[in-house]
């Protein structure tokens, strides 16, 4: 027979038992702060960031109207030239962001999260943040473009 044969050592097991799980969760909690240590936000994006496809793989895969999220670099403002933020995702993608809101402020080497719709080009594709994807629920997801670590 495999397992507490007595009830002293039934006892001690589940103790064992309760213990290793409750470990389990002080861990996963750490674990859990420790990536992510910035708060509860900066969290779900790093957790919404596995399930949203990313700009480099919306480009490998030559789609658009899909929602996007990233974490970039802000490489170049808009100017004359240029139609829109240029930035460079972590990965080393870069993309355009198009029609950002009046109020945003960056500068070149600020990082930023944005989520918004994509589209394809061959230089790499834009994000539009006013853009609306659907949701798993059926809603819409509304999109957003703001410096890392902003509330």
């Amino acid at each position: 027979m495999i397992g507490p044969r007595t009830p002293r050592q039934r006892q001690r097991y589940l103790r064992h038992k309760v213990i290793a799980i409750l470990a389990t969760f002080v861990l996963g909690y750490g674990l859990f702060r420790f990536l992510f240590p910035v708060g509860q936000r900066e969290a779900f994006e790093g957790l919404e960031s596995l399930v949203l496809r990313s700009p480099a793989r919306a480009f490998e895969e030559r789609v658009s109207g899909e929602m996007v999220h990233a974490v970039a670099v802000v490489e170049t403002a808009p100017g004359d030239s240029l139609p829109g933020w240029q930035v460079r995702a972590l990965d080393g993608h870069p993309f355009s962001i198009v029609d950002v809101p009046d109020d945003f402020r960056a500068q070149p080497g600020d990082t930023i999260v944005v989520r918004g719709a994509y589209d394809w080009n061959p230089r790499g594709g834009t994000v539009d943040p006013k853009g609306t994807g659907p949701d798993s629920e059926g809603g819409v997801r509304p999109g957003f473009v703001r410096l890392r670590g902003a509330r």
